[in-house]
């Protein structure tokens, strides 16, 4: 055992400049003798069981024992391998380890603070792994590492001093990184971010928000380095179980505008790399492939065998985190504020492998748009992240600011939205065209998804969300009375696409509660009814809308069938519902569809009417036709969901452990970085 802690500290040594060692009075003998590494410390403890405080009679023991870096892969696997019996035989010397950290970074120097933070980093992640592998308690975890009966005072002074590191001027970007990273550890060293005591001992006091959310964001450089970690760490706090949330509070009352727009900046940054990154993945990939006819058999015939796969796999990696679009969601949700900071331009830098880094500007909303596109072109789209996307995009046009933006006709911008990938279609993703207003590109985006993704693994989330932000849409134009030029019938063949399919009997009863789906699409068709001469463009859209739904008279009888079974089969509420909805549908499919069967015998031998014939004869009927007023079609309540799912905040705490890891810092990197050793 001796002679491997020699070699051990012989090595670690060696990196030390002479003048460092003598500064301290400290030899190798010496060294040595006190167990001068945290690893070996715990290894003696471990291997001998010794109940000793090993500082014990050596006043300079602590002082001594951080100058040393930390060897961070001996103490994991010292950790893993390890028994719980062991633990608990040692555990003062875990707690006087713990709590010797917290002192030495409210105290120590740059050196010793960065090597008591990654300690502190490496005790917390590795014996929260070790008990919750073996379904231990929280309260052993605790008791393990700090000590109930110091918990409370332990984690405070600890949440003071990180704070103060992170929002000090003269941390070293080392320093400030590893702080942050160790408020990372924190919060996800357990599975459950519910369950976490540790961060209920950091949400007793709020240290954290102004040096997080007020600090780092409103300073360029800080935020740049430091931006994306410090919002993950908002959101996880955001989202604790308490009740009073004083993060959540903080945040909504937060007026601060350079900390809105930096935080506006690091979610505009990611959003636009990653696009960015993606157009030149599947614009390189689509200059690639060969268009000559003998691969486009082999292609066709390929795909019958297999589903399509994307072309810009590669481009998995570079996705934008969860926290970020979380980080987003939030600060619309909780904050008015920072919808003023969507409508604004950020310059990012991009860079590309043929071209040097350039400044470009991008509207952080238009971004967001794109990599809303991106998530829902997936075949199966992950529903975490792309229901995380919509519910954002959701409380955006709930704004009435947020929407005066959208529907402006005199902002002019270029959305690239990306088609889903489907057998009929070319296998690079086309851009999807849209109208002058920003508002188009999100009917079209809507529009896009509702017809592709009708399928047995029903994404009924995802459908319910899309659904809701067209109605909030067609509301707020309603009441401003905005006519806009959109291709509607692009948007009412999803619809009638979406009702067919919900009447499908054999589908149906695969779907969970399909009725309320079907409810919310035929709201939309009744919207247009009652409603479309404020918005709709021209009268024509008007006879478009009736012609669509005698068009599709039928699939609105049967879903009337499907309804009326369900409903007297199960009593269920949402199918009744659905039935009293119907009514203006079937009535006028009915009145209509009279008319052209009239039309069908006058004009022997024509099975079918051509379509003006068939719109004129709309015109020309109206008076006849008598329809039903809905009540409160134009009402909806606000986005119900103030805090992040559970599974949600769970693909997030898994996120953030990959993301990073805790490795050993060379000591002349160290002496280089911190040039004094106070």
């Amino acid at each position: 055992m001796e002679r491997a802690e020699s070699s051990l500290l012989l090595t670690d040594l060696s990196m030390i400049p002479g003048s460092v060692a003598r500064r301290h009075s400290l030899t190798v003998t010496s060294m040595i003798a006190l167990g001068f590494s945290n690893a070996v410390l715990l290894s003696r403890q471990i291997n001998t069981r010794c109940r000793k405080d090993p500082s014990l009679n050596k006043s300079n023991f602590w002082n001594e024992l951080f100058l040393m870096r930390v060897d961070v892969k001996f103490l994991q696997n010292l950790i893993v391998n390890c028994g719980l019996e062991q633990f608990h035989e040692m555990k003062d010397t875990t707690n006087s380890l713990f709590f010797h950290c917290v002192e030495t970074i409210n105290e120590g120097n740059s050196i010793r603070v960065l090597n008591a933070t990654q300690t502190l980093c490496v005790l917390i992640r590795e014996i929260y792994s070790k008990y919750e592998a073996l379904h231990r308690p929280n309260s052993e975890i605790i008791d393990c590492l700090i000590g109930h009966d110091s918990a409370n005072s332990v984690m405070k002074k600890l949440s003071k001093s990180i704070a103060k590191l992170i929002s000090d001027d003269e941390s070293p970007p080392r320093l400030r990184s590893m702080a942050l990273k160790l408020c990372l550890v924190i919060c996800v060293a357990a599975d459950n971010l519910h369950h976490n005591i540790l961060v209920d001992h950091l949400m007793q006091n709020d240290f954290f928000f102004q040096p997080l959310a007020i600090y780092l964001m409103s300073r360029p450089a800080l935020r740049d380095i430091h931006g994306a970690e410090s919002l993950t760490l908002l959101v996880l706090l955001v989202n604790y179980r308490r009740a009073a949330n004083p993060y959540a509070v903080k945040l909504s009352i937060l007026d601060d505008e350079r900390a809105l727009d930096g935080m506006g900046h690091v979610i505009s940054r990611m959003l636009s790399e990653f696009n960015h990154a993606y157009c030149n993945v599947t614009t390189a990939s689509s200059s690639s492939s060969n268009l000559n006819i003998f691969s486009s058999i082999t292609d066709m015939f390929s795909n019958m065998l297999t589903a399509p796969t994307d072309d810009a796999e590669d481009v998995s990696r570079l996705r934008v985190p969860d926290s970020i679009i979380a980080g987003m969601f939030h600060l619309v949700y909780l904050n008015r504020n920072f919808i003023s900071v969507l409508t604004r331009n950020h310059t990012i830098s991009t860079n590309s492998l043929n071209s040097p880094p350039q400044e470009v500007t991008h509207n952080m909303l238009v971004s967001f748009i794109e990599y809303t596109s991106f998530l829902l072109s997936k075949q199966h789209p992950l529903e975490d992240a792309a229901f995380l996307a919509l519910t954002a995009l959701q409380c955006i046009v709930e704004d009435s600011h947020a929407n005066n933006f959208l529907h402006d006709d005199s902002i002019l911008f270029r959305v690239n939205l990306q088609r889903p990938q489907m057998r009929h279609r070319r296998v690079a993703p086309d851009l999807l065209p849209h109208g002058p207003r920003l508002v188009h590109a999100i009917y079209e985006l809507i529009s896009d998804f509702i017809s592709t993704h009708l399928m047995r693994r029903f994404p009924r989330v995802l459908y319910v969300t899309s659904l809701s932000i067209l109605h909030r849409l067609l509301c707020y134009a309603r009441r401003c009375r905005l006519r806009i030029g959109y291709s509607w019938s692009t948007l009412w063949q999803s619809l009638s696409s979406l009702l067919r399919f919900l009447s499908q009997t054999e589908l149906t009863c695969e779907i969970e509660d399909p009725f309320s789906i079907g409810l919310q699409a035929v709201h939309l068709f009744n919207m247009f009814i009652t409603f479309g001469d404020t918005f709709l463009a021209s009268p024509l859209n008007y006879d478009e809308l009736y012609y669509e739904i005698v068009r599709n008279s039928q699939v609105f009888e049967k879903l009337h069938v499907v309804s009326v079974a369900a409903a007297r089969r199960d009593d269920n509420s949402s199918a009744l519902a659905l039935v009293s909805a119907l009514c203006n549908l079937r009535s006028i499919g009915a009145h209509f569809g009279a008319h052209i069967c009239q039309w069908l015998e006058d004009h022997p031998p024509s099975v079918s009417i051509p379509r003006e014939d068939a719109l004129n004869l709309l015109r020309a009927n109206y008076d006849s036709l008598t329809l039903r007023l809905h009540d409160g079609l134009d009402h909806w309540e606000r986005c119900p969901h103030e805090r992040l799912l559970p599974s949600l905040i769970s693909a997030i705490v898994r996120e953030c452990r990959k993301s990073f890891t805790i490795e050993s810092v060379e000591q002349r990197t160290i002496l280089q970085e911190f040039s004094t050793i106070n």
